[in-house]
């Protein structure tokens, strides 16, 4: 049986739902991104596959990021859904 998150009573308080070491460690990689993102705000040139553009490198960060997390949430679903057809 796998370990879930653990439930949470009324009488708990709020901020203890928020110290689970997930959300701890995303809180550490959004901080580390925003900070990455603050600290290079020169212009760079980013090549991509049809065009050449000038973009603030904080956004060429962001937009790493996102397609980083959106990778990770593709293959997390893929194995998901892998593992679920290998049990029928």
């Amino acid at each position: 049986m796998a370990a879930g998150p653990t439930p949470t009573t009324p009488s708990e308080p709020w901020w203890r739902r928020l110290v689970q070491p997930r959300i701890l460690l995303g809180a550490f990689v959004l901080a580390a991104v925003i900070w990455f993102a603050v600290a290079n705000s020169q212009r760079v040139t980013v090549d991509w596959f049809l065009v050449e553009t000038s973009s603030p490198l904080f956004l060429v960060i962001l937009l790493a990021a996102l397609l980083g997390a959106a990778a990770d949430r593709l293959i997390r679903w893929r194995r998901r859904r892998k593992a679920a057809g290998e049990r029928r």
